[in-house]
């Protein structure tokens, strides 16, 4: 690891660029931009002192998807390569959670500013919708198709070694409900879950199934925020193993495979919505 010191318009790195390091604010801001030096330049966030960045790139190691550039003097960055990581979450277990609240929070911008666009298109063009906003945001939501090759590669399943807790249920059980509150998230050893607007009124619609080897409602473990949909188990003996917040930090020193895949399957879903809203703004000019 080392730090960076930079001037204001500093660059730490630039659009297009590959990935290949995490980075933490310690002193100062950034700001990120896309487009930048371009007639489309959009500056789309400032961090300031404590906030990471380069996710993407570091865990899925894609193209960095904007710049990074210094906002004000003095600006010092760290900078934690790839192969420093794992350092990181073992000499500081918060981290894990930190970077996975960030990207939670980076999550719910996009989809505030997706549902924004997405909006001011059907009302411009009515007639060129491609399907409801409902089925193409689920469309993101849904998980990394490259993740999940990443796993069969790798001969893993995610019921493999150390896990928190497991347990089994029946056809038809409810495991959380639209409206609750969030506190922890779900990893799928066995069998289905169904995922639910509306389950059980006319209203009724099933947004997605979750299969062996993912996860669901990380987002209230995260934030702790009610839950968005209902949860209700497909087939009979679906088992899931529950984690909870508290539980990163065993959970990254006895299978910290299971948690890289955690923080990967968050990642996949930024990335997804990150490239439908640049897609989202292009064709609003």
């Amino acid at each position: 690891m080392k730090n960076l010191l930079l001037n204001k318009g500093g660059v730490v790195f630039r659009e297009g660029e590959t990935g290949g390091s995490l980075y933490r604010v310690l002193q100062g801001s950034v700001d990120v931009v896309a487009g930048c030096g371009t007639a489309q330049e959009k500056k789309l966030t400032t961090l300031e002192k404590g906030r990471f960045f380069g996710e993407l790139g570091s865990f899925e190691g894609y193209l960095r998807s904007a710049t990074v550039l210094a906002a004000e003097d003095n600006t010092i960055v760290e900078e934690i390569p790839d192969d420093e990581i794992d350092q990181l979450f073992q000499k500081d277990h918060g981290t894990i959670l930190a970077v996975m609240k960030q990207m939670s929070s980076r999550m719910r911008e996009l989809t505030d500013e997706y549902v924004e666009l997405t909006g001011r298109q059907e009302q411009a063009a009515p007639e060129k919708k491609e399907g409801g906003f409902l089925e193409r945001f689920m469309r993101i939501l849904r998980g990394n198709d490259e993740t999940i090759q990443s796993r069969q590669e790798a001969k893993k399943d995610l019921k493999d070694g150390y896990s928190c807790r497991v347990e089994s249920f029946p056809k038809g059980k409810i495991v959380f409900r639209e409206g609750d509150a969030g506190s922890c998230m779900y990893c799928v050893h066995s069998g289905s879950v169904g995922i639910y607007t509306g389950y059980g009124t006319p209203e009724e619609t099933k947004l997605t199934d979750v299969y062996t080897n993912h996860f669901f409602g990380e987002m209230g473990m995260i934030d702790e925020a009610p839950r968005t949909a209902t949860a209700v188990i497909l087939e009979p003996g679906t088992t899931l193993e529950t984690i909870y917040p508290k539980d990163l930090e065993e959970l990254f020193e006895k299978n910290p495979f299971k948690v890289l895949m955690i923080v990967q399957n968050l990642s996949g879903r930024v990335r997804r919505l990150s490239t439908d809203v640049a897609e989202a703004r292009k064709k609003l000019g």
